[in-house]
């Protein structure tokens, strides 16, 4: 039995001045480091420096003969190891308090023809399955019209699940991610195209009960040293992330 969770629903950047490494920042700070970014290239003109590995981002702010500011552009755990000497226990306790959710998704380009039980379905619920939920993200074209061949089906497997994952081969993630596919949509066998697998460590923070009254600390400078990033505001998202990062510019340049 199918269990719909969702049903359908009806500028260029600047050059970036922070150094971007192979597979970039992770999360959402690369989001963020662009508002930062799109901030500064807005007449401000202040310097832009870097501090980078697979996930971190520092941008340096400097505004005339006033002292440099830092803006720490990372996920929780990273800014926490990267900023020297964090003066105050009460901030390693916020920063400790955040955990990250992982996920495993494979996306399957599909080669149906005609329409399909699942084209009113934004996604579908799979307990019990090597994947937790299956979202159709070609829904939103399917408006009662004539139905294009082929689609779109997204498989993930989040916490616990992606865990169980995320050390095992590409090819074997896949062929489990199949297997259950077919179960759920057996008229797909044979008119699966190609697929993506994408394992992500670090994708949107939480925290247990009661954890995240230590959050407002992290909204106050240390310093010079301002923090942005997907924990920062109400509803952790990119779009939060991408928030805190022009809130936090919008501090070091005041109007």
């Amino acid at each position: 039995m199918l269990v719909p969770v969702l049903g359908r629903g009806g500028s260029s950047p600047p050059p970036d001045t922070v150094s971007r490494p192979a597979g970039g920042f992770g999360s959402s700070s690369t989001r963020t480091a662009r508002f930062l970014m799109a901030i500064a290239s807005r007449g401000k003109r202040p310097s832009a420096g870097s501090l980078s590995s697979s996930t971190t981002s520092t941008v340096t702010v400097r505004r005339g003969s006033a002292p440099s500011v830092r803006i720490v552009t990372a996920p929780g755990d990273i800014a926490e190891r990267i900023i020297p000497g964090l003066p105050q226990q009460r901030y390693r306790v916020a920063f400790n308090d955040i955990t990250y959710g992982r996920y495993v998704v494979v996306g399957f380009f599909t080669e149906e023809v005609g329409p399909q039980r699942w084209d009113d379905f934004f996604g579908v619920s799979t307990p019990q399955l090597s994947f937790q939920a299956v979202f159709n993200h070609a829904a939103a074209m399917r408006n009662g019209g004539d139905r294009k061949p082929g689609g779109a089906l997204a498989c993930s497997a989040g916490g616990a699940h992606a865990d169980a994952l995320l050390d095992l081969p590409d090819e074997e993630i896949l062929s489990r991610f199949t297997k259950d596919l077919l179960t759920v949509f057996p008229e797909l066998d044979g008119k699966l195209g190609d697929a993506v697998v994408r394992e992500h460590h670090r994708v949107v923070p939480f925290w247990a009960p009661g954890r995240r009254n230590s959050l407002p600390t992290l909204r106050n400078p240390l310093g010079s040293i301002y923090l942005a990033g997907d924990y920062q505001l109400d509803l952790p998202s990119l779009a939060d992330a991408a928030a805190s990062g022009e809130q936090a510019g919008k501090l070091c340049w005041p109007a």
